[in-house]
């Protein structure tokens, strides 16, 4: 059992630790530096319209009525919301959360799927990314399952 524990400790010691300064986000991610405050939506009629490019400390709810039951059921006391995004051109849009949350991309009512997920890149202080193929449209992001109210998010296309 000691050999296990100094085995684990030097995996721990192995792993570089962050900078005091967070490391630059990836082009896409630019809005992650410059983020603006958002209050999210807690049903359609409510859901602020945001562009890419952006990154917003967003607020989030208790309550929330979403156009399309997120996939995940989420937690008793979490937070979610959403916003409306217009694509203009086929590409991908990249999602960064800066904290865990459940996220559900929409269009036509209908769910779109992520090529892509994961731990956003290391030391940006962007802690979950994801990736989606698009094409021309209205989009709305679902946010759930947030254990905070506030989430810093940036959304960014390519």
């Amino acid at each position: 059992m000691p050999l296990l524990a100094l085995a684990f400790a030097a995996a721990l010691q192995a792993e570089p630790a962050c900078p005091a300064k967070p490391a630059e986000p990836p082009v896409i991610f630019g809005g992650w530096t410059a983020r603006a405050p958002l209050k999210t939506g807690t049903g359609t009629s409510d859901t602020p319209k945001v562009e890419t490019g952006n990154g917003f400390d967003a607020t989030l709810s208790r309550t929330v009525t979403f156009e399309l039951k997120p996939e995940k059921a989420a937690d008793a006391g979490t937070y979610g919301g959403m916003v409306e995004i217009q694509i203009d051109r086929s590409g991908v849009l990249a999602v960064g959360l800066g904290s865990g949350a459940w996220v559900d991309l929409l269009q036509g009512g209908a769910a779109v799927k992520p090529d892509a997920f994961g731990h956003g890149p290391a030391c940006t202080g962007i802690a979950k990314q994801l990736r989606f193929a698009v094409g021309q449209g209205q989009y709305i992001l679902q946010i759930s399952n947030s254990k905070t109210p506030t989430i810093a998010l940036v959304l960014g296309e390519e």
